[in-house]
């Protein structure tokens, strides 16, 4: 009742206050502010043009919402009758097919129009020239194919344009002339090969502009001038392989910048030195074999930089020298041989650090001495065979490591020195034929994973500090026989994966894990079960 008394939808098979005329026109009343309308004109079988609209609020803005309609155009009669009282006007998903260049003629109070998901193919000229309220205007999901040079010519308050997911392929030089007061312009998912030079030289308000997944393949000195305030540009997925020197130097307020797969090679020294403000960067998914040292210098306060996904095959000891403020550095994925001694002095604040996929065969001691806040390391596939005592001595605050996929045969006591805050360490995939007893004393783990490192029997007093461990797996080793005591100090383990090893006879040695809730033993050799073997476990769940 409540939506019934907000507004009357219409629809001929319905019937609710369609009125026809001695003539034959179809009318359709509101008396609210917010009307709804359902409309057919498949089923109506009348031309469009002679709908008549009856909108009898006496007072305030109308809005005007046509969802669950069928309309091949806008019906003339609702601008032309409350063109000056119609201020949102909802003409989505209806299957709209043209608007003509007076469509909009008399919107002269729209603040809001929604016309995405349609079947529109053109933009004409002077299409909003009458409608100088309009705020936002969203025409994203259509066809739109071409849009006229002067198609947004007078609309000087719009302040958010959304022509994404379109088919567009030139956008004219002067489309965005006079729009000072936008600040969001969505072209992404599109098909735009080039900007011409300065067609954004008029938008002083832009905050986030939205390029992404187009075929751009180069960017001019010329592409981004007149944005001061720009804080947001998204390139990525596009075929940038070209960036001038001096393309980003008018983006002195940029924060976000986003140029993530695209066909970039190599970048100028002097490419960010306007970027002062940057606080992340994505350079991922290119092609870069090399980096300038000098390149970040100018971005102080940068937080997190994506370089992963390259061909980088060695870094500069002073690439990162001034990134005193980075949070996250992403290098996964690229041809990494080794790493300066020298390389992370000047990242005092940064909390993880990827370098899985790479070829680093060894890291001296000391390398990871400056990153004191380091909360996760992840040096997965690479082609460590050691990792010498001292490595993280001073990584007091690291969480999780990740050394799954290396070479690594040797796990001492001093392994993991400094890492008093560890909680889950991946080891799995390595060839380890020996593990020191103490190699866990240093650190109170909540999840280890050994999977897969061939390994036949583990020390006695592995666990004897384990106490808060919770999750721990050694699937496919070829452990043969449980120490009666190996599992004694695990009284908080909620789940435990022994399978695919040698085991025979588990005895014992899991008697004492009352908190057990998963247990996988499948896949071993066992020949016979104690009945009591697993009384103990009163939390079990789930047994394999």
């Amino acid at each position: 009742m409540a939506s019934f008394r907000r507004s009357l939808v219409l629809e001929v098979v319905a019937a609710l206050l369609l009125i026809v005329s001695c003539n034959g026109e179809k009318v359709f009343s509101c008396k609210y502010n917010d009307c709804e309308f359902v409309v057919d004109e498949y089923k109506l079988q009348e031309d469009i043009r002679s709908y008549k609209f009856n909108l009898s609020v006496e007072s305030g803005a109308i809005e005007a919402n046509f969802d669950g309609s069928r309309l091949s155009i806008i019906p003339p009669a609702l601008l032309a009758n409350y063109g000056g009282r119609i201020n949102v006007l909802i003409v989505r998903e209806v299957d709209l097919q043209r608007v003509d260049s007076d469509t909009f003629s008399n919107a002269s109070m729209l603040r809001i129009l929604q016309l995405q998901k349609n079947r529109l193919t053109k933009l004409p000229n002077y299409l909003f020239r009458d409608a100088t309220n309009l705020g936002r205007l969203y025409l994203e999901g259509n066809r739109i194919e071409v849009v006229e040079e002067f198609t947004f010519a007078g609309l000087q308050t719009v302040e958010y344009i959304r022509l994404s997911r379109n088919k567009i392929q030139v956008l004219p030089r002067k489309l965005f002339a006079g729009l000072r007061q936008l600040t969001d312009l969505h072209l992404n998912q599109n098909r735009i090969a080039e900007l011409p030079d300065r067609m954004f030289e008029d938008l002083a308000q832009l905050d986030e502009l939205y390029l992404h997944y187009n075929y751009l393949e180069r960017l001019t000195k010329h592409s981004f001038v007149g944005m001061p305030k720009l804080n947001k540009i998204q390139l990525q997925n596009n075929r940038i392989s070209s960036i001038d020197s001096e393309t980003f130097l008018p983006l002195t307020g940029l924060t976000y910048l986003y140029l993530q797969s695209n066909k970039l090679t190599n970048l100028a020294p002097e490419m960010f030195v306007a970027q002062r403000a940057l606080l992340i960067m994505d350079l991922s998914m290119n092609q870069l074999k090399e980096l300038p040292k000098g390149l970040f210098r100018e971005i102080v306060t940068m937080e997190k930089l994506l370089l992963n996904n390259n061909s980088l095959s060695e870094v500069h000891p002073d690439l990162f020298e001034n990134l005193v403020n980075l949070i996250e550095l992403q290098m996964e994925n690229n041809e990494l041989e080794s790493l300066d001694h020298a390389m992370f002095r000047s990242l005092p604040n940064l909390n993880t650090l990827l370098l899985e996929n790479n070829r680093i065969s060894h890291i001296f001691p000391g390398t990871f001495d400056p990153l004191k806040w380091l909360m996760v390391l992840d040096l997965s596939n690479n082609g460590l065979m050691m990792i010498e005592g001292g490595l993280f001595r001073n990584l007091r605050e690291l969480k999780k490591l990740s050394l799954r996929n290396n070479l690594i045969s040797m796990l001492s006591g001093e392994t993991l020195k400094g890492a008093i805050q560890l909680k889950e360490i991946i080891l799995n995939n390595n060839p380890i034929q020996s593990i020191d007893e103490e190699f866990l004393k240093h650190s109170f783990l909540s999840l280890l994973i050994m999977d897969n490192c061939g390994l036949k029997s583990l020390p006695n007093n592995l666990f004897i500090k384990q106490h808060l461990l919770r999750v721990l797996s050694l699937q496919g080793n070829k452990l043969t026989e449980l120490d009666t005591d190996l599992f004694r100090q695990l009284n908080q383990i909620a789940e435990l994966d022994l399978s695919d090893n040698r085991l025979q006879n588990i005895s014992t040695s899991l008697a004492t894990l009352s908190s057990l809730g998963v247990l996988d033993l499948s896949g071993n050799l066992l020949r016979s079960v104690s009945d009591n073997a697993f009384s103990n476990m009163r939390y079990l769940r789930r047994l394999n």
